[in-house]
């Protein structure tokens, strides 16, 4: 039988993914909706992707799954897996989302 402790632990962890999850579809959206259409483009590794695109057209997820993958190499190296675990769930989460919100986007401008 699980404990109340170990019950609330889980309970702590869903809503935790759940929440990166809220908030990194929220993040897409903006990027999406907003961001790319006007050309704009912020910092971090997501305006880096941002400009990547709007100097090749490849698309936005693409080089931002491949610089996060590159870092998280290193991360994982330095700090293990259980330390990096929600990090690889988000950034796994953001191509995702950002890969949604671009043929969305795409759909609509056709």
């Amino acid at each position: 039988m699980i404990s109340l402790d170990k019950k609330k632990h889980i309970i702590n962890e869903i809503n935790d993914y759940l929440f990166i999850a809220i908030g990194l579809a929220c993040y897409a959206i903006g990027w999406t909706v907003f961001m790319l259409p006007y050309g704009i483009t912020l910092g971090g590794v997501t305006g880096i992707s941002a400009l990547i695109y709007f100097a090749t057209g490849i698309e936005l997820q693409v080089p931002y799954f491949i610089i996060n993958g590159l870092l998280l190499i290193a991360a994982l190296k330095i700090l293990g897996f259980k330390f990096c675990a929600k990090t690889i769930y988000a950034v796994v989460a953001l191509t995702l989302f950002l890969k949604i919100g671009q043929e969305l986007i795409d759909v609509q401008d056709s």
